[in-house]
Protein backbone atom coordinates (compact mmCIF):
# COMPACT_ATOMS: atom_id res chain seq x y z
CA UNK A 1 0.00 0.00 0.00
CA UNK A 2 2.80 2.39 0.90
CA UNK A 3 4.48 1.78 -2.46
CA UNK A 4 1.24 2.47 -4.31
CA UNK A 5 0.90 5.74 -2.49
CA UNK A 6 4.48 6.69 -3.27
CA UNK A 7 4.04 5.99 -6.97
CA UNK A 8 0.79 7.88 -7.09
CA UNK A 9 2.47 10.86 -5.48
CA UNK A 10 5.15 10.79 -8.15
CA UNK A 11 2.68 11.60 -10.91
CA UNK A 12 3.60 15.11 -11.90
CA UNK A 13 0.18 16.74 -11.80
CA UNK A 14 -0.72 20.22 -10.64
CA UNK A 15 -4.29 21.22 -9.88
CA UNK A 16 -4.69 24.34 -7.77
CA UNK A 17 -8.01 25.66 -9.02
CA UNK A 18 -11.12 26.39 -6.98
CA UNK A 19 -14.06 24.01 -7.29
CA UNK A 20 -16.46 24.71 -10.13
CA UNK A 21 -14.05 26.67 -12.33
CA UNK A 22 -13.13 25.04 -15.63
CA UNK A 23 -9.51 24.05 -16.08
CA UNK A 24 -7.47 22.70 -18.98
CA UNK A 25 -5.37 19.56 -18.72
CA UNK A 26 -1.94 19.88 -20.31
CA UNK A 27 0.34 16.87 -20.45
CA UNK A 28 4.02 17.25 -21.31
CA UNK A 29 5.92 14.04 -21.95
CA UNK A 30 9.58 14.88 -22.30
CA UNK A 31 13.21 13.85 -22.15
CA UNK A 32 15.27 15.79 -19.64
CA UNK A 33 18.23 16.44 -21.94
CA UNK A 34 16.45 16.74 -25.26
CA UNK A 35 17.10 20.31 -26.45
CA UNK A 36 13.56 20.60 -27.85
CA UNK A 37 12.05 19.47 -24.55
CA UNK A 38 14.27 21.84 -22.60
CA UNK A 39 13.47 24.80 -24.83
CA UNK A 40 9.71 24.21 -24.61
CA UNK A 41 9.59 23.63 -20.86
CA UNK A 42 11.88 26.49 -19.86
CA UNK A 43 10.36 28.82 -22.47
CA UNK A 44 6.76 28.48 -23.69
CA UNK A 45 5.49 26.30 -20.85
CA UNK A 46 7.14 28.30 -18.08
CA UNK A 47 5.84 31.57 -19.55
CA UNK A 48 2.27 30.27 -19.68
CA UNK A 49 2.42 28.72 -16.20
CA UNK A 50 3.70 31.99 -14.73
CA UNK A 51 1.17 34.12 -16.62
CA UNK A 52 -1.25 36.09 -14.48
CA UNK A 53 -3.87 33.65 -13.17
CA UNK A 54 -2.80 30.76 -15.40
CA UNK A 55 -1.47 28.23 -12.90
CA UNK A 56 -4.87 28.16 -11.22
CA UNK A 57 -6.54 27.15 -14.47
CA UNK A 58 -4.07 24.49 -15.59
CA UNK A 59 -3.84 20.86 -14.57
CA UNK A 60 -0.22 20.37 -15.59
CA UNK A 61 1.20 16.87 -15.87
CA UNK A 62 4.95 16.58 -16.45
CA UNK A 63 6.23 13.12 -17.34
CA UNK A 64 10.03 12.85 -17.61
CA UNK A 65 10.70 9.73 -19.64
CA UNK A 66 10.39 10.26 -23.40
CA UNK A 67 12.07 7.53 -25.46
CA UNK A 68 13.88 6.01 -22.51
CA UNK A 69 13.90 2.21 -22.45
CA UNK A 70 13.60 0.11 -19.32
CA UNK A 71 14.71 -3.42 -18.57
CA UNK A 72 13.70 -5.48 -15.53
CA UNK A 73 16.58 -6.19 -13.17
CA UNK A 74 15.48 -8.41 -10.30
CA UNK A 75 12.89 -6.48 -8.32
CA UNK A 76 13.83 -3.14 -9.88
CA UNK A 77 14.45 -1.56 -13.29
CA UNK A 78 17.43 -0.48 -15.38
CA UNK A 79 17.11 2.49 -17.73
CA UNK A 80 18.83 3.52 -20.95
CA UNK A 81 18.29 7.10 -22.06
CA UNK A 82 18.85 8.54 -25.57
CA UNK A 83 20.94 11.41 -24.20
CA UNK A 84 23.06 9.36 -21.83
CA UNK A 85 23.40 8.65 -18.14
CA UNK A 86 22.94 12.31 -17.14
CA UNK A 87 19.50 12.28 -18.71
CA UNK A 88 18.51 9.17 -16.76
CA UNK A 89 19.76 10.81 -13.56
CA UNK A 90 17.91 14.05 -14.30
CA UNK A 91 14.64 12.21 -14.94
CA UNK A 92 15.03 10.24 -11.73
CA UNK A 93 15.78 13.49 -9.89
CA UNK A 94 12.64 15.12 -11.25
CA UNK A 95 10.50 12.15 -10.26
CA UNK A 96 12.01 12.28 -6.78
CA UNK A 97 11.29 16.00 -6.47
CA UNK A 98 7.61 15.46 -7.14
CA UNK A 99 7.58 12.67 -4.59
CA UNK A 100 9.19 14.65 -1.77
CA UNK A 101 7.75 18.15 -2.05
CA UNK A 102 4.63 20.03 -3.11
CA UNK A 103 3.60 19.88 -6.74
CA UNK A 104 3.98 23.63 -7.18
CA UNK A 105 7.57 23.59 -5.89
CA UNK A 106 8.44 20.50 -7.93
CA UNK A 107 7.15 22.17 -11.10
CA UNK A 108 9.38 25.16 -10.38
CA UNK A 109 12.27 22.78 -9.79
CA UNK A 110 11.66 21.18 -13.18
CA UNK A 111 11.58 24.59 -14.86
CA UNK A 112 14.88 25.46 -13.21
CA UNK A 113 16.54 22.18 -14.19
CA UNK A 114 15.38 22.31 -17.80
CA UNK A 115 16.70 25.85 -18.20
CA UNK A 116 20.23 24.56 -17.56
CA UNK A 117 22.52 23.11 -20.22
CA UNK A 118 22.80 19.93 -18.17
CA UNK A 119 19.87 19.56 -15.76
CA UNK A 120 21.54 17.10 -13.39
CA UNK A 121 24.46 19.47 -12.88
CA UNK A 122 21.99 22.21 -11.90
CA UNK A 123 20.28 19.99 -9.34
CA UNK A 124 21.91 21.43 -6.25
CA UNK A 125 21.71 25.07 -7.36
CA UNK A 126 18.02 24.76 -8.24
CA UNK A 127 17.30 22.94 -4.98
CA UNK A 128 18.97 25.70 -2.97
CA UNK A 129 17.01 28.40 -4.80
CA UNK A 130 13.73 26.69 -3.93
CA UNK A 131 14.59 25.69 -0.36
CA UNK A 132 14.75 21.97 -1.10
CA UNK A 133 17.10 19.57 0.62
CA UNK A 134 19.73 18.56 -1.92
CA UNK A 135 20.92 15.78 0.37
CA UNK A 136 17.43 14.24 0.40
CA UNK A 137 17.05 14.58 -3.36
CA UNK A 138 20.43 12.92 -3.89
CA UNK A 139 19.52 10.09 -1.57
CA UNK A 140 16.38 9.47 -3.61
CA UNK A 141 17.65 9.69 -7.18
CA UNK A 142 20.81 7.72 -6.44
CA UNK A 143 18.95 5.13 -4.37
CA UNK A 144 16.60 2.21 -4.78
CA UNK A 145 13.41 4.28 -4.80
CA UNK A 146 14.18 6.19 -8.00
CA UNK A 147 13.79 3.28 -10.47
CA UNK A 148 10.31 2.60 -9.08
CA UNK A 149 9.31 6.24 -9.49
CA UNK A 150 10.70 6.33 -13.03
CA UNK A 151 8.83 3.11 -13.84
CA UNK A 152 5.59 4.95 -13.10
CA UNK A 153 6.62 7.51 -15.74
CA UNK A 154 7.30 4.65 -18.16
CA UNK A 155 3.82 3.23 -17.55
CA UNK A 156 2.16 6.59 -18.15
CA UNK A 157 4.17 7.22 -21.29
CA UNK A 158 3.40 3.73 -22.57
CA UNK A 159 -0.33 4.34 -22.08
CA UNK A 160 -0.42 7.24 -24.54
CA UNK A 161 -2.77 6.87 -27.50
CA UNK A 162 -1.47 7.57 -30.06
CA UNK A 163 1.90 6.37 -28.79
CA UNK A 164 4.74 8.82 -28.23
CA UNK A 165 7.02 9.22 -31.25
CA UNK A 166 9.05 12.31 -30.32
CA UNK A 167 9.54 14.78 -27.49
CA UNK A 168 8.15 16.95 -26.17
CA UNK A 169 4.87 15.11 -26.76
CA UNK A 170 1.93 17.30 -25.79
CA UNK A 171 -1.65 16.47 -24.88
CA UNK A 172 -4.47 18.92 -24.22
CA UNK A 173 -7.43 17.57 -22.29
CA UNK A 174 -6.05 14.10 -22.96
CA UNK A 175 -5.93 14.57 -26.74
CA UNK A 176 -2.91 14.52 -29.05
CA UNK A 177 -3.03 15.30 -32.75
CA UNK A 178 -0.27 16.64 -34.98
CA UNK A 179 -2.24 19.84 -35.52
CA UNK A 180 -2.79 20.36 -31.79
CA UNK A 181 0.86 19.59 -31.08
CA UNK A 182 1.98 22.30 -33.49
CA UNK A 183 -0.47 24.82 -32.09
CA UNK A 184 0.52 24.10 -28.48
CA UNK A 185 4.25 24.24 -29.16
CA UNK A 186 3.94 27.59 -30.92
CA UNK A 187 1.16 29.28 -28.93
CA UNK A 188 0.20 27.33 -25.83
CA UNK A 189 -1.38 30.39 -24.26
CA UNK A 190 -4.03 30.64 -26.97
CA UNK A 191 -4.63 26.87 -26.97
CA UNK A 192 -5.36 26.98 -23.24
CA UNK A 193 -7.33 30.22 -23.18
CA UNK A 194 -9.60 29.12 -26.04
CA UNK A 195 -10.66 26.13 -23.93
CA UNK A 196 -11.43 28.05 -20.74
CA UNK A 197 -14.79 29.43 -19.67
CA UNK A 198 -15.04 33.04 -18.48
CA UNK A 199 -13.84 34.71 -16.46
CA UNK A 200 -10.55 34.23 -18.26
CA UNK A 201 -7.21 34.72 -16.51
CA UNK A 202 -5.67 38.13 -17.08
CA UNK A 203 -2.84 36.53 -19.04
CA UNK A 204 -5.30 35.54 -21.77
CA UNK A 205 -5.52 39.18 -22.81
CA UNK A 206 -1.99 38.72 -24.21
CA UNK A 207 -3.28 36.19 -26.75
CA UNK A 208 -3.43 37.99 -30.07
CA UNK A 209 -5.84 35.45 -31.57
CA UNK A 210 -8.29 35.88 -28.71
CA UNK A 211 -8.15 39.66 -28.59
CA UNK A 212 -8.54 39.86 -32.38
CA UNK A 213 -11.59 37.60 -32.25
CA UNK A 214 -9.97 34.85 -34.35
Amino acid sequence: VALVLVLAAAVLVASTVAHGVKTVDVGVYFAARCPYSQAFISGVLSDVWHGDGMSARLNLELVPYGNTTESPMGKTWYYTCPHGFDECDAQALQACAFNMTSTAVAIEYTFCLEAADNPIQAGQVCATQLGLSWATLQLCYQGSQAPLLVHEMAVRTGALNPPLRYVPWLTVNGVHTESLQLQAQNDLLTVVCQRLDPPLPAACSASAKLTSGL
